[in-house]
Order: C-alpha cells, then structure tokens, then sequence
C-alpha cells in the first residue's frame, strides 16, 4: 500500500516538477550518503510529497549538486541537505521494511526474508529515535500486514495514520509550527485512506485469481451481495475521499499552509492513481449478476504479471506470449506453462438463464 501516489508528468508544470524532483534528488542523495548506493531503490514518492508540503519551513537548507546514479540521462541534480531530508530517508527505509515484511508474510521466499533481515537492522537503530506514538503505530501497522487482517476499515485507518505520523516525524524537524504540523499531517491521513482503498480497487482481479483477501469479496459474501455492488461501493468511497483531499488541499493552499506546487503535485498524483484504477477495471464488472455472485467463473480470470506481461494470471510464459493462446498452449489458459488459471465449467444454457 506504500508508493502508490506517484505523480504524473503530462501537463505538468516545469517549475512545479522542478520543486518535486528537487525533492526526490534530496532524499536519494541522503539514503546513498547515509548508507549506500543500493538504498536508493527505497525511495518513497509519498515521502517526496511530505518533503514539498514542508519545503517552505526547511529553515537553513544547504543547496547542494548531486551526482545522479542515472548520471548518463540526468548527470548532476540540484539538491538540498537538511536533516529534514535525513528523516525522510531513514523513514523510506522504514516503509520499505514494512513492505518487505508484507511480501515475505504473504509468499515467503529466501530472497524476500534476505531483505526484511537485512532492512529490520536498519530499522532496530532508526525506531529509537522516533516518538512513541509512531514506533507504536508502525507496530500495529506491521501487526496488521502480518496477521493478514481482514479487517477493512482497521486497515484503512491505520494506514492513514501512518501516512500522518511519517509527515509528522517530518515536520518536526522543520521550522513549521505545531498547528501547520498537525494540518499537514491531516492531509497525508487522507491520502493514505485513498491508497489503501486504490489498492484493493486495483488488486481485484489479482487477489481473485491468488485467493487473497480483498474487502470487495469479503463484503459480498458477507452481506450476500454481487462483486460488482461491493466493487462500486469501495470506488464510491475512493471517489469520496478524493472529493475531500481536494478540498482539504483548496484549505490549506488558501491559508498559506502548503505551497502552490505542492498542491498541484497532489492533485497530479490522484490523477495517475485514478488512471491506475481504471486501467484495472475488473472483468466481472460486465458479467450477468449470476457470475458476478460468484456462483461461477468463465474459463479463465485475467490478471496482471509482475513481470510487466498482461493478462497472464501472475505467472510468466515459458514461451514469452501472454495474451491470446498460442498453437502451444491449452484452449482454456491464458498464457503457456502457466498454473494459476482459474478453470470451471462453463454455465449450460439453462444455467445462463
């Protein structure tokens, strides 16, 4: 649920880039100059956004030059030092440590426990030196992750409260006074709701085909409804909370609070995560009620590949071809050599009616 808002280039404006990217080159360069090069691959654009809401207050910046590790395209960015941008950057390690654990909890591998091992050592020197309240949230939020709650609205709350304790570990290490701090924080709270109801809207189809919980399942069998009434009361609820990011955004912007760019920023980010759900409208969303009860499957569920592939169920091919079944592949599967189709018997005519 972590690095979601991400936002867009098209129609943005260069100056406003320019304050985001100078951000994100800030924390890149203090998680390379704190511990190493391979650090920088934790980089959190939710942290790029906090830093630009707090960019005002960053009182005695040092304007630095970095060398970027993509040097050959962007050669040396322009950069600031503040120990500001030194919390972010351990916070980043944080998060990530946090979503290692949530990978190596959900399909445990070697590699994946390599690295919650090797970030949790990290972690044991950053956590100290945070407030109680927050080692205590990112507890309880880790807690979650790893019991696999399927307690919807528990989770959605506590990841709103994380986004708000990382903007304020932030903050407190910034010039702005309490009440911008607490304003600010409100902010991310809500963006971190949004996020949390993103990803289950976008996961749809990838949690039917792995069996893994989502709240749009587990309502509909709960209040014996159809897939498609529970999808679109969780997009009604990400549709809400974006009514009101907008909203507190408008606040804040008129009361001086956050800078013009930060605002646009935001506002771009939701645009892309907006895009990301559509782009993942579910397939069930054009079935008859009967097969969106779940009462039965077509013959086969698409679903997105880690690797980049479309429509391959979470598993690569052999011979490379997703999509539309080759010479070499079963008529019922999507992809060669795959495993994780979902295959049922199609509805009889009598069924269908």
């Amino acid at each position: 649920m972590l690095g979601h808002l991400k936002p867009t280039s098209c129609g943005t404006n260069p100056a406003h880039k320019a304050q985001y990217q100078q951000m994100y080159c800030s924390i890149c360069a203090s998680l390379r100059r704190e511990n190493s090069l391979a650090y920088s691959f934790l980089l959190n654009h939710e942290l790029t956004l906090v830093m630009l809401a707090f960019r005002p207050y960053l009182q005695n910046a040092v304007p630095i030059r970095t060398a970027c590790p993509a040097k050959a395209y962007l050669g040396r960015q322009d950069a600031q030092k503040h120990p500001a941008v030194d919390v972010a950057g351990k916070l980043s390690i944080v998060l990530g440590w946090v979503k290692a654990t949530d990978w190596a909890t959900d399909n445990p591998k070697f590699y994946k426990n390599w690295l919650k091992n090797t970030l949790q050592k990290k972690v044991q020197n950053i956590l100290p030196a945070l407030t109680t309240e927050a080692q205590e949230t990112i507890a309880h939020y880790l807690w979650l992750t790893q019991t696999n709650s399927t307690d919807f609205e528990e989770v959605n709350t506590f990841t709103g409260l994380l986004s708000a304790t990382v903007a304020r570990a932030v903050g407190k290490e910034t010039n702005c006074s309490e009440a911008h701090i607490d304003a600010i924080a409100d902010l991310f709270a809500l963006n971190g709701k949004l996020v949390s109801v993103a990803d289950h809207l976008i996961d749809a189809e990838k949690d039917l085909v792995r069996k893994e919980y989502n709240p749009i399942f587990h309502e509909a069998k709960e209040k014996n409804t159809t897939w498609t009434e529970a999808y679109y009361g969780l997009h009604t609820r990400f549709n809400r909370l974006k009514i009101e990011i907008y909203e507190k955004l408008t606040t804040l912007q008129n009361g001086k609070v956050i800078e013009l760019a930060c605002a646009a920023m935001v506002r771009k980010a939701i645009q892309n995560l907006d895009k990301q759900v559509l782009k993942h409208t579910p397939y069930f969303l054009d079935l008859p009620t009967a097969q969106a009860r779940g009462e039965f499957q077509p013959s086969y569920v698409k679903a997105d590949c880690d690797c980049g592939a479309v429509d391959c169920g979470g598993d690569c091919c052999s011979c490379g071809t997703c999509g539309d079944c080759c010479s070499c592949c079963d008529a019922s599967m999507l992809c060669c050599g795959s495993t994780s189709k979902v295959k049922t018997e199609e509805p009889t005519p009598q069924e269908a009616k």
